[in-house]
């Protein structure tokens, strides 16, 4: 947690194989940031580059990926079925992330206040998390995490 005003209206996580990434609005004065990184990193190894450059707007990049794809298909071969279902593809991946994020800030935001059956819930919901990362790596992780 930080005492900082917000940098974007938006969340913005990453899941890579290096690790979690994530930024989370709490308040308009109170940002929360997530930063998984090896255990004998220090802070001299992220500095604020390095943390800026991995929480990317992942979903902005695929939207600019897909557009280009219609974009290209429309100009080139006459083709106008990307640019026409443009929008319910993106959205259906928009709302699948923000499905995945939900799920994810229930996990890792417990209080002291939750039972013993939520916090081990959470521990393995995690373990899982990290064992299917470890399984796959790129698209793979975001096809079994996220769906997207």
């Amino acid at each position: 947690m930080a005492a900082v005003p917000p940098s974007t209206s938006e969340l913005i996580y990453a899941v890579h194989q290096d690790g979690f990434a994530g930024h989370m609005l709490r308040t308009p004065e109170v940002g929360r940031f997530h930063l998984q990184c090896a255990p004998t990193a220090t802070t001299r190894d992220w500095p604020q580059e390095r943390i800026e450059a991995e929480l990317c707007y992942r979903l902005a990049i695929g939207d600019a990926l897909a557009l280009g794809d219609a974009l290209r298909s429309r100009l080139h071969d006459g083709d106008t079925t990307g640019l026409d279902i443009y929008s319910d593809r993106r959205l259906r991946v928009v709302w699948q992330a923000q499905q995945f994020a939900d799920w994810l800030l229930h996990l890792i935001n417990l209080s002291a206040e939750d039972s013993a059956f939520t916090h081990q819930l959470a521990r393995s919901r995690l373990a899982e998390l990290r064992r299917k990362q470890e399984r796959a790596s790129g698209p793979m992780v975001r096809r079994e995490l996220c769906g997207n």
